[in-house]
């Protein structure tokens, strides 16, 4: 990725209205390592304190799949 893009793709994560979430795997569980404000905003959360925290723990209806 060159850096414009990554300059704007960090724009379109901080500026959309959608709660995004990077994730990475971890034995196959989502753990978050970054969230935009959206995100933060939607479910009540800081978005520095959940770092390294499952997003099984926000996002209800997630379940740990074999194939992730």
């Amino acid at each position: 990725m060159s850096e414009t893009e990554g300059t704007r793709f960090e724009a379109l994560f901080e500026h959309t209205d959608d709660a995004v979430a990077e994730v990475e795997f971890v034995d196959g569980e989502p753990i978050l390592r970054a969230v935009n404000p959206a995100f933060a905003e939607l479910f009540g959360v800081d978005s520095e304190r959940i770092r390294g925290e499952p997003l099984s723990e926000y996002v209800s209806g997630m379940e740990r799949r074999a194939d992730w």
